[in-house]
């Protein structure tokens, strides 16, 4: 992996553990402004199976908001 923020950790840092994925390219784009549509659609499109994997890895996630599967 690598960063390109000057110190280690970028997002995930700040972000306190928590995984978010947007309802849709709309609400992704707001909190993206000048984002990639393409690469937003993905996250949104991918996400829940990106979960499932995070937590095939071992990862312990617990559902938090309306969007959990």
């Amino acid at each position: 992996m690598l960063e390109k923020a000057p110190e280690t950790g970028g997002t995930s840092a700040v972000s306190g553990g928590m995984v978010w994925c947007a309802a849709d390219l709309d609400a992704w784009l707001e909190v993206q402004p000048g984002g990639d549509p393409e690469m937003g659609w993905a996250l949104i499109e991918n996400f829940f199976e990106g979960i499932e994997w995070l937590r095939g890895q071992g990862v312990a996630l617990e559902d938090f908001g309306d969007y959990a599967p």
